[in-house]
């Protein structure tokens, strides 16, 4: 199968030397990418700034920085290529900077420039970014494409958890909760009429997804 997977986190620019980022490291999806390409698929990579980066040498790896950039690099492989699976694991901003207020002065953000740091105070605007994988079937070559979608929670209890994953849409979540990410990494995938299923870490989670997917395309 060919599967293309995103890890690490975008990092929106406030301006040349300056960002909003997150703590996505990109282990997870970097050790999911590696376990799936020793398998035999068909392996595209797409990666934050920083994060981890998988050893499998037949990995097609590509960068990206902020959402736009991502989300350029997602419709531009998934418009032109018949992908089977998607792997939404990148931590994505919700939010990108569009103007920052320095007194009465306004500043575009911009990778291009450097705020003085002698400014006493800044004000920074952010606007509301859509949710890619609202987006994936629609710009997709493959209409059988199946996503793969990851979700994040802190000190969620079960109602909490169930609830924020159904919200996500794709045709599996992958949920984790800070508060059980310790030396090893859970997560508990949900899907519609299933019931959840818990793996303890990132390898496992990538048998889960190859079973899930194929039983699911080969439909």
């Amino acid at each position: 199968m060919k599967i293309l997977i995103t890890g690490g986190g975008t990092t929106e620019r406030v301006d040349a030397v300056r960002y909003v980022g997150n703590i996505s490291t990109g282990r997870t999806a970097s050790r999911i990418a590696d376990w799936l390409s020793e398998k035999g698929h068909e392996i595209i990579y797409l990666r934050g700034q920083n994060s981890e980066i998988p050893r499998g040498r037949k990995i097609k790896i590509i960068n990206y920085n902020d959402f736009k950039n991502l989300w350029e690099k997602i419709k531009k492989i998934l418009s032109s290529q018949d992908v089977d699976i998607l792997v939404q694991a990148a931590a994505v901003a919700d939010y990108s900077p569009s103007r920052i207020m320095a007194g009465n002065l306004k500043i575009k953000p911009s990778g291009k420039t450097k705020i003085p740091s002698s400014l006493n105070s800044l004000t920074v605007s952010f606007r509301k970014n859509f949710k890619i994988l609202d987006r994936i079937k629609n710009i997709s070559k493959n209409k059988r494409i199946f996503v793969f979608g990851f979700k994040l929670t802190c000190n969620a209890d079960r109602k909490e958890r169930r609830h924020a994953a159904f919200q996500v849409k794709a045709d599996a979540v992958a949920l984790n909760d800070l508060s059980e990410i310790k030396k090893e990494h859970p997560f508990h995938i949900y899907m519609k009429k299933r019931k959840t299923t818990y793996v303890p870490n990132a390898e496992k989670l990538a048998e889960r997804i190859e079973k899930i997917a194929k039983k699911a395309t080969t439909r």
